[in-house]
């Protein structure tokens, strides 16, 4: 009872969290549309609307009550807005890049698992790079001995300063959320951190069953 009731209550943070994003991307969109001047015709117009739609689907995607999984393909479509608000948001100091092959896109994750590690990857790598920073997001199927597809990898990789060996990275309690999310969605699953002055990569790994793949 104790056990379930831990879940419950972890699920409820789950979802303050996801509020809490809506609450964020809100903040910053509009403040990112507003300074844009709406010219009929322009391109700054268009980029303006373009935003605002990116973030009414996203607010959509991330209050719906639905299943606390997803695919990995849907994962990947709410990620890629997210980019753009952000890409908006903060001009040339953060580029994306995307590496998502086809036969990963079926895998199910938690909703929203790596929106906190890309979060992460932006605020103490990316713009912490001078002249700009990227952020690269791909994953990979990690084959069993007998050829099949055994493990979803995923990693959110950025080329700031890396970790500071005295202290943990600020947005600690993300990380938490994630390795606690696997634990209770995904046994078998692992999450690990890999730095240097070159940089963070943030890596998840699941492994692949009859329950996690869609």
């Amino acid at each position: 009872m104790a056990a379930n009731s831990g879940s419950l209550g972890f699920v409820s943070q789950t979802r303050a969290r996801r509020s809490g994003v809506s609450t964020k991307l809100s903040s910053g969109t509009w403040q990112v549309a507003h300074d844009r001047p709406l010219v009929p015709g322009k391109a700054s117009a268009k980029s303006g609307s373009t935003l605002l739609g990116c973030l009414g689907d996203l607010l959509r995607d991330s209050l719906e009550g639905r299943d606390e999984m997803q695919t990995l393909d849907n994962e990947i479509t709410w990620l890629r807005r997210y980019a753009e608000i952000l890409a908006s948001r903060h001009g040339d100091a953060v580029r994306f890049d995307w590496d998502i092959p086809p036969e990963t896109g079926g895998v199910l994750l938690p909703r929203l698992l790596l929106q906190p590690l890309v979060e992460n990857a932006v605020q103490h790598g990316a713009l912490c790079r001078a002249g700009g920073g990227r952020v690269s997001v791909f994953a990979q199927l990690r084959l069993s001995s007998d050829g099949a597809a055994s493990r979803l990898v995923c990693t959110v990789m950025d080329n700031g300063p890396g970790l500071a060996a005295s202290e943990p990275r600020a947005g600690a309690v993300g990380l938490h959320t994630v390795r606690r999310r696997l634990e209770l969605r995904c046994p078998g699953s692992a999450f690990r951190l890999q730095s240097s002055n070159e940089g963070t990569s943030a890596i998840v790994e699941v492994p692949i069953t009859p329950e996690v793949a869609a």
